[in-house]
């Protein structure tokens, strides 16, 4: 078994590939969704990252839907489009929301339109929040594998799940108003839009929470090199990943000039990623598309100080996770 193909085998079915910016993050996501689905699982790959650098890694243009990747049919790969996002959310579900802060606050509805028009385009991590929820309760993909920003926004994504949560508790107490007034005056209520609206985003936000949460659905990948300050970075960013409950099952040593990770920063680091598997990216740069991404990974090599003993593994094989 190759090392890219044991990396797999450990991991559960949702991938977050995390690092600081310009460490390989986009190569390594688009080379292990390749191997993956060329294994023979679904998968979708797609990229949180305002860079845009999936479609040249994987060799083809990328919008905000999935679309299959050329000469591999079980992968599909798309670009998370925060103006897109969010108007599609707009158009759903603008007038919806106009209707709920008109009814919880003494604005004129105008003033509350012009509010909802005004605020939300200043919220695009939010927009990233609510299509990665969505993705959290779709059963197309055997896994998903997340091509992330580099380290601030990305941490800033993750913290949106408890923020989004609060959001909704307010709407919902504001639409509590509308249904106290209802149920006094015609002593029962009827569930409209606004409360269909409240249950989806409390659903959608609620599942993805507790798939970040659970290790053995949701790990990261950590993408690093041996230099002092992506070493440093790195070890804060797997500490903060654990501050958030999220489990890191592989590292990714993307080495330069056949650098082994030897350095006191790396061994920081593998005591904050107990339970990683440690794997090496070997050799120099590789060309664009499927195929530069494929021989990437095939250079990878098992990393054995940074692997966790067997039994650890076990946690997240195949027959014991569950697909996102």
């Amino acid at each position: 078994m190759t090392a890219a193909a044991a990396l797999l085998e450990r991991l559960p079915s949702w991938v977050l590939v995390v690092g600081k910016g310009g460490v390989g993050k986009t190569t390594c996501a688009a080379a292990l969704s390749v191997i993956g689905a060329e294994s023979g699982m679904t998968t979708l790959v797609l990229s949180t990252d305002p860079a845009r650098a999936l479609g040249d890694a994987v060799g083809m243009a990328l919008g905000a839907d999935p679309q299959t990747v050329p000469g591999i049919p079980s992968l599909a790969a798309c670009q998370l489009d925060a103006a897109v996002e969010r108007d599609r959310f707009l158009a759903k579900w603008r007038n919806v929301l106009v209707t709920i802060v008109d009814r919880g606050t003494y604005l004129e509805r105008d003033d509350v339109a012009s509010l909802v028009d005004g605020v939300l385009p200043g919220i695009d991590e939010a927009m990233a929040l609510l299509r990665l929820a969505a993705l959290a309760t779709d059963d197309r993909w055997q896994r998903i594998i997340v091509d992330t920003a580099p380290t601030g926004h990305t941490l800033r994504l993750l913290e949106l799940p408890r923020s989004f949560s609060l959001l909704v508790a307010l709407l919902d107490a504001m639409q509590d108003k509308h249904r106290f007034m209802v149920r006094t005056l015609m002593r029962r209520y009827r569930a409209d839009d606004a409360d269909a609206f409240l249950a989806t985003m409390r659903t959608q936000v609620t599942s993805l929470g507790a798939l970040l949460a659970d290790g053995a659905r949701c790990a990261a990948v950590l993408v690093t090199r041996e230099e002092p300050v992506v070493a440093a970075e790195s070890v804060r960013y797997a500490r903060a990943l654990g501050e958030r409950g999220i489990r890191v099952g592989g590292v990714v040593m993307n080495a330069v000039g056949g650098v082994r990770g030897q350095g006191e920063g790396m061994a920081e680091l593998r005591d904050e990623t107990p339970d990683a598997m440690w794997v090496r990216a070997e050799g120099g740069v590789v060309g664009l598309g499927v195929a530069g991404a494929r021989e990437w990974g095939e250079r990878l090599v098992v990393e054995a100080r940074g692997a966790p003993p067997k039994s650890e593994a076990t946690i997240a094989s195949p027959s014991t996770r569950n697909h996102a």
